[in-house]
């Protein structure tokens, strides 16, 4: 941060709320910072906010003094009227992105971005490494019938890279991540040993999903970093700059 114009923070926080400045602005500023980095500078930020409104302040009331000496009717009010004007105006300008920024920072949330990203996956059957198996786990699960999917799921003797993605969108369905984690690792390693990348895609993005919902954020964000940077992926345009940044800071914190 010692090399870092602190005018670029300044600048980009006084055009939020003029709308002026846009996502990818925002958040290319943003990014270079480190959670504890942000919160010092909003900090800043705000303290300079605090100076200068109460240089404002004594400003302001020299002028209402030598007004009313020298005018003691219309013209002191005037001057009074701008005052409250522009003070209100610094407020606005100063004090309100920051605490926007502020309130973004500490709300930030693996459920938060969880539900910024989670879709209910749309089975398609036709890529499953083994058909034996896809009636009687693919027409519960597009049935909505989850836990009658993991039941038939746990009964089957050979389970085939189909067979544990469905299962593992069930148990994602049913909340229970820690046990999706697992089978969706297990695609990503049986596609390394057979040179396939059957379901690679999906397994890649959901598990980063299932990593995000069960708190392990260092995991969840070294995939989605992956899937962020590679513009082949089939989930890359789901991702953007705020999303990774915003994982950044959870990373940071944990």
């Amino acid at each position: 941060m010692n090399k870092r114009d602190y005018s670029e923070i300044d600048d980009i926080l006084d055009k939020i709320i003029m709308g002026k400045v846009s996502e990818d602005n925002f958040t290319d500023v943003l990014s270079g910072y480190t959670g504890d980095e942000l919160m010092k500078e909003l900090q800043t930020h705000e303290a300079a906010a605090v100076a200068i409104q109460r240089n404002a302040v004594l400003r302001q009331v020299s002028l209402v003094h030598n007004a009313y000496f020298k005018n003691r009717n219309k013209e002191a009010w005037t001057v009074r009227g701008n005052f409250r004007f522009w003070l209100s105006a610094a407020a606005i300008l100063i004090v309100v992105p920051a605490l926007i920024v502020m309130f973004l920072y500490a709300t930030n949330s693996p459920d938060r971005l969880f539900a910024s990203q989670y879709h209910t996956y749309r089975l398609n059957v036709d890529r499953t490494s083994s058909q034996s198996n896809k009636e009687l786990l693919a027409s519960n699960y597009q049935a909505g019938k989850y836990n009658e999917v993991i039941t038939q799921f746990e009964s089957l003797t050979s389970k085939s890279v189909g067979d544990k993605m469905i299962a593992a969108f069930a148990y994602m369905e049913l909340n229970n991540y820690k046990a999706a984690i697992p089978l969706f690792n297990a695609v990503i390693s049986n596609n390394i040993v057979t040179r396939e990348n059957l379901y690679q895609d999906e397994a890649e993005y959901y598990l980063a999903l299932s990593y995000l919902k069960a708190k392990q954020i260092e995991q969840s964000y070294q995939l989605f970093s992956k899937i962020y940077s590679d513009t082949e992926h089939t989930f890359n345009g789901r991702l953007n700059k705020w999303f990774i940044m915003r994982l950044k800071w959870l990373r940071e914190q944990n």
